[in-house]
């Protein structure tokens, strides 16, 4: 991108005139490093001072009036690119960032097996992610746990290292390799399978940890319907201490004494008048007779 002669009004420069080269981005990505590192992002969240800055250093650095508009929309595509790369080669080993040629490089048998088990990521064998290293910083929190978590310096100099391993230790990697039965590239489409096969596994282990909390949601609705139910029983019962079948009533009848020829006038009275036939089996069993004589000699007005 041109920074702007002294003919051209700055203020008439259309917002979609700017041009993100490499070198754009690495000067805003500065700015919001800055700004991080400044305590001016809170929970993965720049402040509008933390924007206000970016976009004054932006327009004195190279000369175009930014906006806040063009560091967050920009910001967004290069996070996007950002976690797209980093879900698919988080801890995958035989591959890495190389910071020469803003690629992803891998021997060819790891790249084939990682476009096999994942095709999304045959793109980034020849896409450039510039400023690897600088979104990782920005970005990786929002993104890694684990093994993930690691600074951007640690991770930039993990990368430094793989590519520039000299030929000696190549070679006695691959002497190694050779005592062990197998080869260097073997081994890397090994360890690029496994950890594939590893990730899989987890997303299938997360699937079958939301079930059991499903099961056991279920399990607790189940306890608690049972809890119901069983004091609705308990309040059946209750309610049901003071029922007495017919024919209970009539044995209760001979028993306490009544005379054969007041049993069926007895009976036929307490079926009539349930309110009676309640408080007889209410009162104690010696005085129920008593009772029985004193509601039927009152009659249907007792």
């Amino acid at each position: 991108m041109k920074k702007s002669n002294n003919n051209v009004n700055m203020n008439d420069i259309k917002k979609d005139a700017i041009k993100w080269t490499e070198e754009v981005d690495g000067i805003l990505l500065d700015a919001l490093l800055e700004q991080q590192e400044n305590g001016n992002r809170v929970d993965g969240t720049f402040t509008s001072t933390a924007y206000s800055n970016v976009v004054k250093i932006c327009s004195q650095k190279l000369g175009y009036p930014f906006d806040k508009d063009h560091v967050k929309n920009r910001m967004k595509t290069m996070k996007n690119n950002f976690n797209t790369c980093y879900d698919l080669f988080k801890n995958l080993s035989g591959i890495s960032w190389s910071p020469e040629t803003k690629l992803f490089k891998a021997e060819p048998e790891v790249w084939k097996a990682l476009i096999e088990a994942k095709p999304s990521s045959s793109k980034w064998r020849h896409t450039k992610i510039n400023h690897y290293e600088k979104l990782f910083e920005l970005f990786v929190k929002d993104r890694a746990t684990g093994q993930g978590a690691i600074s951007a310096k640690e991770k930039v100099s993990k990368w430094g290292t793989e590519n520039g391993t000299s030929s000696s230790t190549q070679n006695n990697n691959h002497e190694s390799n050779s005592q062990c039965g197998g080869s260097s590239k073997g081994s890397k489409r090994k360890d690029v399978m496994a950890d594939v096969f590893e990730r899989e596994i987890e997303v299938i282990g997360s699937g079958i940890n939301k079930v059991a909390e499903a099961i056991e949601k279920g399990n607790l609705v189940a306890e608690k319907g049972l809890e119901i139910a069983a004091k609705r029983v308990a309040i059946v019962e209750k309610t049901q201490t003071n029922y007495h079948p017919d024919e209970e009533l009539f044995a209760e009848l001979m028993r306490i004494g009544v005379p054969d020829n007041k049993q069926l006038d007895a009976f036929i009275f307490l079926i009539k008048y349930p309110q009676h036939k309640s408080a007889f089996f209410a009162v104690p069993t010696e005085r129920r007779l008593e009772l029985l004589n004193m509601v039927m000699d009152r009659g249907n007005d007792s």
